[in-house]
């Protein structure tokens, strides 16, 4: 189930201008992930969100290995996937870097989920946690994971990049 944060009425500001002081983290979130939302939201520095050039290599060492860095295409008709760390890489059974997420080797009820969670965090332009249990088509093994999903924008209101860290909670 994905968890998106809404707009809490008492902020200020909306999609089209001025953006709220303070987003607060999705609920459920860990503690391993609580630190990256907490990155993204010091890059924010005022606007909606940040853009993909406001969050280096450098600072994201310590969860390189377990996110994807995906490219929306068409307002969110589908993903590419243009970074994927080697733990997500050993996760989803083979690197599907430069591919679209709808072409992933995943059941078709899974890609559906993914698809609408990334389509959420599109068009609500907040962060967004989702926690999956499924069995992996390449492997065979129960894998549960954790996923935080962060929107960039180099407009400041659309939308055109996710960061997502994935974070194995069973299997592999």
């Amino acid at each position: 189930m994905l968890t998106v944060m809404n707009k809490d009425p008492s902020e200020a500001g909306d999609r089209s201008g001025d953006a709220p002081t303070e987003i607060s983290p999705p609920p459920g979130l860990s503690a391993e992930a609580g630190p990256l939302f907490d990155l993204w939201n010091a890059k924010r520095a005022g606007r909606a969100m940040p853009a993909r050039r406001d969050l280096g290599p450098v600072e994201l060492r310590p969860w390189l290995a377990q996110i994807m860095l995906l490219e929306v295409i068409e307002g969110g008709r589908d993903f590419r996937i243009r970074l994927l760390g080697t733990d997500a890489v050993q996760g989803v059974g083979v690197d599907v870097t430069g591919r679209m997420l709808s072409e992933i080797p995943a059941a078709p009820d899974l890609l559906v989920r993914f698809l609408a969670e990334y389509r959420a965090v599109v068009a609500s332009a907040r962060p967004g946690r989702a926690l999956h249990d499924y069995v992996s088509p390449t492997s065979g093994r129960r894998i549960v994971f954790e996923r935080l999903a962060l929107p960039l924008s180099d407009d400041g209101t659309t939308v055109n990049m996710i960061l997502a860290l994935r974070r194995d909670l069973i299997g592999r």
